[in-house]
């Protein structure tokens, strides 16, 4: 209800990736449902998959855009007692070893399923 406000008074509309990651999980529920009768659907079960799991992403960019303005407007004070967030700290020195662990992380993902669903299939 909070996002229908955001937008109904011209604000910002931060919250649009919550109302549609709910209704990406909601699609991905009813497709689910309307497949469960026939499973040899192999496009319909992949893509109500897709849906449900990738759709708290959504969501949770959302909680953290919400924080990030929250924590703005109450300060850094505030922010750093009561909401327990560091002060800004520069992370690009980090940022390369990050983005390889990442990379690394989605290259296994991606030979796990290799071995183990596709031959399933």
């Amino acid at each position: 209800m909070l996002w229908f406000h955001c937008f109904r008074f011209g604000r910002q509309p931060f919250m649009l990736a919550l109302a549609v990651g709910m209704a990406a999980a909601s699609a991905g529920f009813v497709i689910r449902i309307l497949v469960s009768h026939n499973p040899t659907l192999k496009d319909l079960n992949i893509a109500s998959t897709l849906l449900i799991l990738l759709s708290p992403c959504l969501s949770h960019g959302e909680d953290y855009m919400f924080l990030g303005r929250l924590s703005a407007m109450l300060g850094p004070q505030v922010a750093s007692t009561a909401m327990f967030i560091a002060p800004a700290v520069d992370y690009r020195p980090r940022l390369r070893s990050i983005l390889q662990i990442v990379l690394a992380g989605i290259a296994v993902q991606l030979v796990l399923f290799r071995q183990c669903v596709l031959p399933f299939t």
